[in-house]
């Protein structure tokens, strides 16, 4: 069987993507509380632990990934779409521009909006992410409130009842 990565990488279909096991939770219960959700694709535990915290402190359901590969079977098993994707822009599997492509390409996926981040403001780098489908970027270090502003533009609030963290 081939890897998740060279299968998108020949194809860029929707059915070459796998159910990621861990998924499950994360969509149970965003699901079941109707909350808005947010998947974290980041390679740096620390800060995927630390951003899913501070969403989930806020009312955010947030599951976080380490990878594109984690990210997109995740999406694959879902039945319901998180409602704001947020990827570093250095993944150690994808190339940013892949893996935006992908996304975009793919009918389940191409109108979640997607938050990019990196650790430098690149200018070449972030234009290049728009132009592949990121809506929005962010340079880390950022700051709670910066990330709110965006999701706040986009009509997307958070949920006072329940909140939920999921880290792999």
């Amino acid at each position: 069987m081939k890897s998740l990565r060279k299968i998108h990488k020949s194809s860029l279909n929707e059915t070459a993507l796998k159910p990621y096991a861990k998924s499950e939770w994360f969509l149970w219960v965003s699901e079941v509380v109707n909350r808005m959700s947010l998947l974290i694709v980041d390679p740096d535990n620390n800060f995927r632990r630390m951003l899913c915290l501070a969403l989930e402190a806020t009312g955010y359901t947030a599951y976080a990934v380490s990878d594109g590969d984690a990210a997109l079977a995740s999406l694959q098993a879902a039945r319901t779409l998180p409602d704001v994707i947020i990827s570093e822009l250095a993944l150690p599997d994808w190339g940013y521009r892949e893996f935006l492509d992908i996304l975009r390409r793919n009918a389940r996926t191409e109108a979640v909006p997607v938050i990019m981040m990196a650790v430098r403001d690149n200018s070449p780098d972030r234009k290049t992410a728009i132009q592949h489908g990121a809506n929005a970027f962010l340079v880390k270090p950022f700051t709670f409130a910066d990330l709110s502003s965006i999701l706040e533009r986009w009509g997307l609030r958070p949920s006072s009842e329940y909140a939920s963290c999921a880290v792999s």
